[in-house]
This record gives C-alpha cells, structure tokens and sequence, in this order.
C-alpha cells in the first residue's frame, strides 16, 4: 500500500520547482550580459598588452639614444685628446702659427670673420680646423695613435655609425711658464669639439646626435720667432 505525499511536501516540490524554472529564465535572459562583460573583459586585457608593448617599445628607444648621446659624449672627449696629442712641441709651432698665416682656415665657426686685406690677422680672426686626417697626418710618428684609426667601423659596436669630429683652435696669446727661459714660450689656445653621429646607410639621413665641448690647451714650449699676434 502506497503512501501518498502529504500536502507540504508537494508544497515544497512545487516551490523548488518554480525556483527552477525561474533561475533558468534568469540565465536565458542574463545570457547577452555575461557576453558583454565576457567581451568587456577581453578587450580589456588587449589594451593592456598593447600598452605593455608600446613601453617596453619606447623604452627600448629611449635607451637607444641615451647610448648614442653617451658614445656621442664619448667621441668628443676623445677628439679633444687626439688634439691635444697632435699639438706636440713638435708640431705646436707651426700649427700655432698656420692659424694667423695664409694657410689659417676663413670659415670657422669660432672665429671672427677677417676682412679683405687685413694684415696681420687679429687673434679674434686665428684659427685653424683639425679633421681627424688632418690631426693623423700633424701627428706624424710622435704620437703613438697615429697609427691606428681614432675611430673605426666598430667602435660603437655593431651598429652602423660613425662619429664624424672636427676641433677649431682659436683665439691664441702667449703666456709665460715658470722655470723656463724666456726664449721658450708657450700658447694657450681654445679648442671646440664638435661631433655628430651618422649612420654609415644613409648619410643623408639627419645626425643621431650632435655634441660639441670646449676646453683651453696650453701647448709648447715653442722655439721663437714670436707669434704675429
């Protein structure tokens, strides 16, 4: 003999039942909400990774150029010590005396202009630009780097630039050295470095960076006649 279900009992069957069917209505409406919040999530997470690579990019460039302003910096430092190696006692003469000759050079960008016919050639107006040739060829046997190249094709590394430095020396006086006979003198000149970093593909291409520095040498001694300034 069957016990029939008494009436809580179908009472609570008939109420989970209508729980059922309700939260199954609720996960057929609520389906278009959790996609939007799916796609939400993902596109979210896309942008983030875009960013995360558009920094790590501009930090890899950021790098780049503090490299070529360091090697830039570098270059220039070293084409002020080749300058001050070429003027040698040597060599300190007749370099020292070619900036107020003939053979001085008209376009410097550190000296005053010289007017036609001006003779002699005012201090403001001495000057001579150095290449990195220039330098090697004055430098002669007396200095020990004239025999390698100052800057090759590795010198950075591998990556493809060059430095490319000149120094104009100017505005040259004499001064007197204690514990020298006074028919030795010495000169003290201004010395203006300046570099800019090309890439050896494309020459054409702007400079990855430029520097330019300044410092005073005093060279000699050198033997008269005195200087024509």
């Amino acid at each position: 003999m069957k016990r029939l279900p008494k009436a809580s009992e179908s009472s609570t069957r008939s109420r989970a039942l209508r729980r059922s069917v309700s939260r199954a209505r609720a996960r057929r409406d609520s389906g278009g909400a959790v996609m939007f919040i799916v796609v939400v999530t993902l596109g979210l997470l896309a942008a983030m990774g875009v960013y995360g690579l558009s920094a790590a990019q501009a930090d890899v460039r950021a790098a780049g150029h503090m490299r070529e302003a360091l090697q830039a910096q570098k270059a220039g430092e070293h084409a002020l010590t080749m300058a001050a190696e070429t003027l040698n006692p040597e060599n300190a003469g007749p370099l020292v005396a070619t900036m107020s000759s003939a053979g001085r050079t008209a376009n410097c960008k550190t000296a005053a202009a010289l007017g036609a016919g001006v003779t002699p050639v005012p201090p403001a107006a001495a000057c001579l630009r150095l290449t990195e040739t220039g330098m090697r060829n004055a430098a002669g046997t007396v200095s020990p780097w004239a025999a390698v190249p100052a800057f090759a094709s590795d010198s950075f590394g591998a990556v493809t630039s060059v430095p490319n430095v000149s120094v104009e020396l100017s505005d040259p006086f004499d001064v007197q050295r204690p514990g020298f006979d006074a028919s030795m003198r010495f000169t003290q000149i201004t010395a203006t470095v300046f570099v800019d970093v090309r890439s050896t593909v494309d020459l054409g291409t702007p400079a990855q960076a430029i520097v330019t520095g300044r410092g005073r040498l005093t060279v000699g001694p050198i033997s008269p006649p005195p200087a024509t300034y």
